[in-house]
């Protein structure tokens, strides 16, 4: 089998978007170390929250030690306030991107999102994530290739490394980095150490119709456009010198890939193929007008 699936995140950027990328890197760095900061000062706050309220519930102690309870009382004081301090700092390394969209370009793209999220709906979106060519005689089939293909999920999402209003077309990936589809760009995230971005005029995005013997459970929002036998002659019909030799439904399904010059390589099948068109049509109006 041959891998279907996308280049190291550490060459996928396209240069126009690179000083970007080193913007976001440098401010996961930043609130990387405030987190760990801040985790400590949490740490430290409850610590004294919980020996405050232990004195201010001993009636005895806080009496007989005031000067230790006042001691107490200000030390958590000041915990509280350097948690808050950090907690600010934190939510301020956070990068706050304003995507600035004409009217038509936000009408297709509110459009395209629309269309995704109908098409997230179908039963079944595989990540196919390899693949190989099927020799039809020695193996008695009439498929064309043979795919390995893993269940995922689509949905509208925003990413954790950018801090924005926009929930975006989010498309998980079994064998790589996940997909969010920014009105400006393609952010493809492994985690905050890795992730690229990739200008849309980089991103080649096709569709088409595919057929597929389905030999698991057939979803139910797709159509069966014909049949086939796990066995067949060159004609298609079914080679009798199998026993067992049993029927297989082609269904109709929709293959979506995406790849860039600069590595990305993926690929998806959809069970709703008329949601998926609808996408594709979506897809390319948001295109068109961005162009």
């Amino acid at each position: 089998m041959s891998s279907i699936e996308s280049a190291g995140s550490s060459v996928l950027t396209t240069p126009g978007l690179a000083d970007f990328q080193r913007v976001l890197q440098h401010a996961q760095t930043e609130s990387r170390k405030i987190k760990q900061e801040l985790n400590s000062a949490k740490s430290a706050e409850m610590l004294l929250r919980r020996q405050s309220s232990s004195w201010s519930n001993g009636w005895l102690k806080r009496r007989i030690f005031k000067k230790k309870f006042a001691e107490i009382l200000a030390e958590h004081a000041q915990a509280k306030d350097l948690t808050s301090e950090l907690a600010e700092q934190e939510a301020l390394t956070r990068v706050q991107t304003e995507i600035d969209l004409p009217d038509a370009v936000k009408h297709t793209f509110s459009r395209m999102c629309d269309d995704f999220t109908a098409m997230a709906k179908s039963q079944k979106i595989w990540d196919t994530t390899s693949e190989r060519a099927a020799n039809k005689i020695m193996e008695r089939t009439s498929a064309s290739r043979i795919v390995t293909r893993e269940v995922v999920e689509f949905k509208l999402s925003s990413c954790e490394l950018i801090d924005s209003t926009w929930r975006v077309p989010h498309l998980a990936n079994a064998n790589g980095g996940d997909l969010f589809l920014y009105p400006g760009f393609v952010l493809y995230f492994v985690s905050a150490d890795a992730f690229a971005l990739l200008e849309l005029k980089d991103l080649k995005v096709n569709f088409s119709a595919t057929s597929f013997q389905e030999e698991e459970v057939i979803p139910r929002d797709s159509k069966q456009i014909s049949r086939t036998w796990a066995k067949v002659n060159k004609d298609g019909s079914p080679d009798r010198r199998f026993n067992n030799n049993y029927e297989i439904p082609v269904m109709e399904y929709f293959k979506l890939t995406l790849i860039s010059k600069s590595g990305l390589n993926e690929e998806y099948m959809i069970s709703n193929a008329d949601a998926a068109r609808r996408f594709a049509s979506a897809w390319q109006q948001f295109i068109a007008s961005v162009s």
